[in-house]
């Protein structure tokens, strides 16, 4: 690569990426900019539009969903691998949007819209593939907690910053609510870096359960797929953590919030 297409795309990423966009240390948010990147710098040069980004890839993350109605284990890995793919253009679309500069308040609603939507489709479509495949119904139930209460836990921060008003601190405006637990902020990062239940972590532990599940019986066909209660392999399992974990966070963040108002 020459020195001048170094330099430019040093400067693409200048503007492509704020600062509180960058992470040096190897976390999940890293490899999501990354790839995000890489679709930038292709969509940069074209006539898309920041929103078109948006909205091509909340309709592609409904249709990955599905194919998690399969039976099929390896096209559960394929609908995995797609969200991960797929999430990383919720970076290139606000990079492409500084880049050209068309960043919105239309824009931002639209993600969240396109979060809120697909999260609990994600999930529904999970628990009925694993109900078609095991009959287990209790796949959908655990898959319906996790499906409402992932959406919840983000709605209950900005109902909180829309009702704290004054009480928010220009400095403190987007912490989260957990740090207050943390003194050491470094650690609270670190920690939070590999939380299963942080919402962009789950997405690469669904991806690893999926291929987990797929490649495991053809290794030990005597061991796996296990069973355990209602359970028959790591996305099953994954259900229910995520179901439990969502619900119990939800609770949580509110009642954290809760107390800090007056």
């Amino acid at each position: 690569m020459s020195a001048d297409r170094k330099q430019r795309i040093k400067e693409m990423r200048d503007i492509c990426i704020p600062k509180k966009d960058l992470f040096t240390d190897l976390t999940v948010n890293k490899l999501y900019t990354e790839i995000g990147f890489l679709f930038t710098r292709v969509l940069v040069k074209t006539r898309v539009t920041p929103n078109q980004i948006t909205w091509f890839w909340g309709i592609m993350l409904i249709v990955s969903s599905l194919l998690f109605l399969s039976g099929d284990l390896w096209i559960r890995v394929l609908g995995a691998a797609l969200w991960v793919l797929l999430l990383s253009m919720d970076w290139t679309d606000g990079q492409v949007a500084r880049y050209k500069k068309m960043t919105s308040k239309r824009g931002a609603f639209l993600d969240g819209i396109n979060h809120c939507v697909t999260w609990p489709i994600l999930f529904i479509c999970i628990g009925l593939g694993l109900y078609f495949s095991t009959g287990e119904i209790l796949n959908v139930v655990f898959a319906f907690l996790a499906g409402m209460f992932m959406p919840l836990i983000m709605l209950t921060m900005n109902m909180y910053k829309s009702v704290a008003g004054d009480q928010i601190k220009e400095s403190s405006e987007n912490e989260d609510a957990e740090e207050k637990f943390f003194k050491n902020e470094k650690r609270f990062k670190r920690i939070r870096n590999i939380n299963p239940l942080t919402f962009m972590n789950m997405y690469i532990v669904l991806l690893i359960v999926t291929l987990l599940d797929a490649i495991l019986p053809e290794i030990f066909p005597s061991i796996f797929p296990f069973e355990l209660f209602w359970m028959t392999g790591f996305l099953s399992l994954s259900v229910l953590f995520y179901g439990v974990g969502f619900a119990l966070g939800f609770f949580a963040r509110a009642g954290i919030l809760y107390k800090r108002l007056t």
